[in-house]
């Protein structure tokens, strides 16, 4: 019986195999991108040996604490190659389905962090899958069916800039290629909205997506489920202006479409699920939504493991969900794991990593493990990176918790100074939600210290977010009283009672000066600082 192979052989055995010249050849890689694409290229079936070595290469290179340095330039080779982008699409067999190169790269990166620095230098993650895709085509269509791979990609890194900036190009060129109604050119139209949604700008999308999802159901087949992604898209956008009801009316549609489609175990059902849960869980669905994104979450764990990003965002909106029932040890099971998965990948200024450690403070200080969400703040604050511009909303919470924390400890007078400081200095064009939160959570603060102009300061603080129907009556209303009707509005609307919130504004004639400052902005998932304790001693109660 032979002794079996070290891991060094194999790895080498199935990178020299991957880095076969057949598998550079721009028609052979070509074909496999027009089947992805479902312009019915002609893919070969692969030998089994080449099935194994796809799948397995990363996991034996892995193993090794010492590899030899030959190795891992020859992985570093084969990740620059034009090979790769033959192995990355021979392993997306699902649309919009990434995390088959997503969990190698994970596995690279964190292996690599744990080598001696002279290896560092010699396997370059941070260009591994822009630089092949990247390269000039002959053919100007596997160009942009390449692009709109990467743009995926930066979209997955929360490159949103250079995503946005690339589906715009590939939605043009494919447009100007093969015209604005073929199937491909209305997806990367699709693909490019999804920026807008990043941005805030809701309503631009909103029209965007209900055009596009109409073209792409005259000129697709029932076994297309590209239209069926734009109403996840078009269901996320109704979901952040907080129009639960007819978000979840559009992701039925979709769901039907991909049953029809892709079968009740794709990718595309699984994200369905996981949004229906969310979105139902606004209107106060909590405990059969968990249910939900626990089932979502241990597919996605069954079919590629513990770290599958997937399955960590099922897991995370889940342990949210505990949170807010006030379920300690699940809340903490399900966040903290997850803070840990994507901190491995991605850092702590990125989105995703952001909102969770977010996440996770507030689970801290709900529970009153205030010292544990200190650490986690304070790690925020000191980050130059969280406090970039495209980070704003999120650098608000991280004040609003800052704060919460100062005035939970004792500390009332700075924790009011931190906050007041912190809104002069903003204009109130960039009002949001989170700030919103943090002039009620301000408001309350000043009622309990009660100081000389302190009840004066916290009605000051509702100034200019409420005016009349007619703007020239805003001025008929009281203005200590329009500011009184804005904060139980606001309370209202905190309190996810969103049409008692409407009806109380249109009772007194009045109307939001920028409603869509009251929406919500995208996470997977977003920190939610509106549903969290109050200030230490503080009722606020309507």
């Amino acid at each position: 019986m032979y002794p079996p192979e070290p891991n060094a052989t194999k790895a080498s055995r199935c990178l020299n195999l991957l880095l076969h010249d057949q598998y550079a050849q721009e028609c052979r890689i070509g074909e496999l991108l027009r089947q992805r694409a479902g312009l019915h290229g002609r893919a070969l079936e692969e030998q089994d040996f080449y099935q194994h070595a796809a799948r397995n290469w990363h996991i034996h290179l892995t193993a090794l604490s010492s590899p030899d340095r030959d190795l891992v330039q020859l992985a570093n080779r084969f990740l620059h190659s034009h090979q790769f982008v033959y192995w990355a699409e021979h392993l997306i067999t699902d649309a919009n389905d990434f995390q088959a190169i997503r969990s190698t790269e994970k596995m690279l990166t964190v292996w690599l962090r744990n080598l001696d620095d002279g290896y560092k230098a010699l396997l370059h993650m941070h260009d591994y899958f822009e630089f092949p895709y990247k390269r000039n085509w002959d053919d100007r269509l596997l160009q942009w069916l390449a692009h709109m791979r990467l743009g995926f990609y930066y979209f997955d890194k929360g490159r949103m800039s250079d995503m946005a900036s690339l589906r715009s190009e590939v939605a043009k060129g494919l447009s100007d290629l093969m015209g604005r109604s073929h199937r491909l050119a209305l997806q990367a139209s699709s693909d490019a909205t999804y920026a807008l949604l990043f941005n805030g700008e809701l309503r631009e999308a909103q029209k965007i997506y209900f055009k596009v999802v109409k073209d792409q159901k005259n000129v697709v087949d029932e076994h297309d489920p590209s239209p069926y992604y734009t109403y996840v898209y078009l269901a996320q956008t109704d979901y952040l202006m907080m129009d639960y009801r007819k978000s979840l009316g559009t992701l039925k549609l979709s769901e039907e479409g991909f049953i029809r489609a892709a079968g009740l175990h794709s990718n595309g059902h699984l994200v369905v699920q996981l949004w229906t849960a969310v979105i139902s869980a606004s209107l106060r669905d909590m405990k059969s939504s968990i249910k939900i994104l626990e089932l979502v979450r241990d597919k996605r764990k069954e079919q590629y493991g513990p770290d599958d990003s997937f399955g960590i965002a099922a897991q995370i909106f889940a342990g949210d969900l505990y949170r807010k029932l006030g379920v300690e040890g699940k809340a903490l099971e399900n966040i903290k794991p997850a803070l840990s998965s994507r901190r491995a990948f991605w850092p702590v200024s990125h989105f995703l990593t952001l909102d969770t450690a977010l996440i996770l403070a507030i689970t801290f200080r709900d529970f009153g493990y205030d010292s544990e969400a200190t650490r986690i703040i304070t790690e925020l604050e000191q980050d130059e990176n969280v406090n970039q511009e495209q980070n704003f909303i999120r650098s608000c919470q991280v004040k609003h918790m800052s704060a919460l924390l100062l005035f939970d400890g004792g500390n009332i007078n700075q924790a009011i100074s931190e906050l007041e400081r912190f809104l002069i200095e903003l204009d109130k064009e960039r009002n949001n939600r989170a700030l919103y939160w943090i002039r009620l959570d301000l408001a309350h603060m000043l009622r309990y210290r009660e100081g000389e102009k302190d009840a004066e300061s916290a009605c000051a603080l509702f100034d200019g977010i409420v005016t009349g129907l007619v703007h020239d009556k805003a001025i008929s209303v009281d203005p200590t009283r329009r500011r009184a009707i804005a904060e139980k509005a606001l309370n209202l609307y905190r309190s996810n009672k969103i049409d008692a919130a409407k009806d109380l504004l249109q009772g007194e004639k009045l109307r939001w000066v920028r409603e869509e400052s009251l929406w919500m902005w995208l996470g997977v998932p977003a920190a939610d600082t509106a549903w969290m304790k109050p200030p230490q001693n503080v009722n606020p109660s309507l």
